[in-house]
């Protein structure tokens, strides 16, 4: 086989071909720099000649460049790095990077990485923290190649640097190819978890709807279908994973194995802390040294979701009106874990006491990234928020931002999410995402946009009806699924798994209407209205529209509880002076919780399940509607009902800290579960959703949910 050299001196150029099988070092010394390659379609290597030559005429180096096929190019590298005659310097995969650096081949790039701030190191060609590529090009198959430096050779890394400056900024004179950046595989997610108490079974159940154990926790999780991965499982010191290397010279969130910023979704669950730092396994995460979804540093990642407390807190720590408590301080403490009202954001820089998640974050994210979500507030994150954002986007046909801050509601908490964008908000991706995709967001760049949920002025979010509790209760209700309602029985469907479907489909988003065999459970879809076309409605209004989609689907029942309503608010501030925001409404959800009548006691439903749910455009015309409300067969195991002291003191003792916590909300009921899931009976619980009781409790102990059997 044969090699090509083509060696540069200054005024002087000579191209060479000599066999491989009698090579010898060019002129018997080491002044010149020898580059090796591979020869690609990608380009002609004549090309790259000219190029280097351009070089040699400007710095007066003497520059050699030699040209292997590719399919014998790793098997030659091999040999010119065992023989003790290396090429200065060399094309490497990232494979083949982490080998020669696991062996000692390849030279670390070190401090002359910061001493030539122009010149691109690579992100995929890093190894134990430390750089050891250069990036090649940006665009096609060059995206993953790098240079590096045989570890013989160290004392030339300034002139490599000086070189590959010079060669960077003329990349599209020698491969004339759009600069494209590479997109993360379609359905790929990884999880993980800042602290091994809960948190590492709810990263597990996002994804696989198991715990560490195996047991299966929540019925709805990321699909089976997806690419899935829980990462940073017994490693300790995990914040370099998060971090971006242009921001802090340890960062690794694209390394391939642990980094975050590598596929489609990430998802994160653990303690954080007002307003910019989480834990990390051993240490913590700050913001302010995170880039995620970067280009040209190939951060591929599109949706970063996050359950933890506060990390996207925004606007004033207490809302006006609010009262305070020993767990709930107000803006006279020196802390504060509860910023329920981004809507009285009033501009600022970013602080405990008046947090900008537009400040914050808006450094964070690059315009790739599709969305970054959090909680502004505390957050309870168990299987039952996993459970609930995924039942929002596999059956209610919610959207991407919706599922993720409706299914983080509960109690008090208030998700967040943002995103860049143009001055159309309807080609958003809080808007326009109806499912996940891995493209990078191309919407715009002038402003930062954040969806909220917000509570109708009339109705709590999340509220549920706490009836007297009898001393005297069956513990379980036998239930089958719900029966077909009549004006459905004349529609014709088709059969898809554990699905009646019917065949006609709405703005591509699926069928317009599903109904799960399992539970009976119906799911009903409309066309969605671009926000500002149409006129938004008064609170009774969406009440009284909501209440004429369930008559209009044959779903009247006769004890349900009071009409709970909520928005879904987009607020916007411009990218070059994030001052006083904007807000517009996106949708209107209104919620109807099943109530049962034991004979004569009424008694609230908990869960996904008993729940008919309404999600409006802003005109008030059908979005989403769900209704999950199995039939009752019987009452059974009839004993006494443990009262609330007894229960809550059971709730305190399971945490492990009783003396830390105190009750920050609690239900009680039968549980139904979400729509596709087959159940034969409800059992009766207590929920209580509890909070550390002194601010300082916070670091150590996070909010937590308990279930109590009743």
């Amino acid at each position: 086989m044969s090699s090509r050299r083509t060696t540069v001196t200054a005024g002087i150029a000579a191209i060479l071909v000599v066999s491989l099988g009698l090579y010898l070092p060019a002129y018997g010394q080491r002044d010149s720099l020898e580059l090796l390659v591979w020869e690609t379609d990608e380009f002609e290597v004549q090309d790259l000649f000219e190029l280097i030559q351009s070089y040699v005429f400007e710095s007066m180096e003497s520059i050699q460049v030699t040209s292997v096929p590719l399919e014998q190019y790793q098997s030659e590298l091999s040999r010119r790095l065992a023989s003790g005659d290396p090429p200065d310097l060399f094309w490497v995969t990232s494979d083949m990077l982490s080998q020669l650096a696991e062996s000692g081949a390849v030279a670390s790039l070190g401090d002359a990485i910061s001493r030539f701030p122009e010149v691109l190191a690579s992100r995929l060609h890093r190894f134990e923290g430390e750089s050891f590529g250069l990036q090649v090009g940006s665009s096609g198959a060059f995206a993953e190649v790098a240079y590096a430096v045989a570890a013989e050779r160290a004392e030339v890394i300034e002139r490599v640097m000086e070189l590959v400056e010079y060669l960077q900024k003329r990349w599209e004179d020698l491969v004339p190819y759009p600069v494209t950046q590479p997109n993360p595989p379609l359905n790929s997610a990884i999880a993980a978890h800042g602290n091994t108490d809960w948190h590492i079974d709810t990263a597990n159940e996002f994804l696989f709807g198991t715990d560490m154990n195996g047991a299966t926790t929540a019925t709805n999780h990321c699909p089976n279908t997806w690419t899935r991965r829980h990462i940073h499982v017994g490693l300790t010191n995990t914040n370099v994973f998060y971090y971006d290397v242009d921001q802090i010279t340890s960062g690794d969130d694209t390394d391939a194995t642990s980094g975050i910023d590598t596929t489609m979704l990430f998802f994160y669950a653990g303690h954080g802390f007002p307003p910019d730092s989480w834990d990390t396994l051993g240490n913590s995460a700050d913001v302010s040294n995170v880039s995620i979804g970067d280009e040209p540093g190939w951060g591929m990642l599109r949706y970063y979701w996050q359950c933890s407390c506060t990390v996207f807190a925004h606007g004033p720590n207490c809302c006006a009106g609010d009262t305070c408590s020993s767990w709930h301080p107000c803006p006279s403490g020196s802390e504060d874990w509860w910023y329920q009202c981004p809507n009285e954001f009033t501009g600022g820089s970013d602080s405990v006491s008046t947090p900008n998640v537009y400040e914050r974050w808006g450094a964070a994210i690059n315009p790739n990234l599709r969305m970054a979500c959090g909680s502004s507030t505390c957050a309870y994150c168990h299987e039952y928020q996993m459970n609930s954002i995924w039942n929002n986007y596999n059956n209610l046909g919610y959207d991407v931002a919706d599922s993720f801050i409706d299914g983080l509601t509960t109690g008090s908490v208030v998700p967040l999410c943002i995103s860049m964008g143009g001055i159309n908000v309807n080609t958003n991706p809080l808007v326009a995402d109806w499912a996940f995709t891995n493209l990078p967001n191309t919407s715009g760049t002038s402003y930062y946009y954040i969806q909220y949920r917000s509570g109708f002025g009339s109705s709590a979010i999340g509220g549920v009806v706490q009836a007297v509790i009898p001393d005297l209760l069956p513990k379980v209700v036998v239930v089958k699924p719900m029966p077909l309602p009549g004006p459905w029985n004349t529609e014709e469907y088709r059969i898809e798994n554990a699905w009646k479907v019917t065949p006609d489909e709405v703005d591509d988003r699926g069928p317009r209407a599903r109904i799960n065999q399992h539970s009976g459970a119906m799911y009903v879809a409309g066309p969605a209205v671009p926000i500002g076309a149409r006129m938004s409605l008064s609170e009774e209004e969406y009440i009284d529209r909501a209440w004429s989609h369930i008559d209009e689907f044959g779903w009247e029942e006769a004890f349900v509880s009071d009409p709970v309503g909520s928005r879904m608010m987009i607020a916007a501030v411009s990218t070059e002076e994030a001052e006083r925001q904007a807000t517009v409404q996106k949708n209107v959800i209104v919620t109807f919780k099943r109530l049962l009548d034991v004979e004569g006691t009424v008694v609230p439903v908990l869960g996904e399940g008993g729940v008919m749910e309404i999600q409006m455009n802003n005109d008030g015309s059908l979005l989403n509607a769900s209704k999950v409300w199995r039939e009752v067969v019987e009452f059974d195991q009839w004993s006494r009902v443990k009262t609330y002291e007894e229960a809550v003191e059971q709730a305190l003792r399971e945490t492990g800290h009783a003396w830390a916590y105190a009750v920050d909300d609690w239900a009680w009921g039968y549980v139904e579960s979400s729509g596709n899931e087959p159940q034969e009976v409800m059992e009766l619980v207590y929920w209580f959703w509890l909070t550390p009781n002194e601010q300082g409790q916070v670091r150590d102990l996070a909010p937590t949910m308990i279930e109590v059997p009743a």
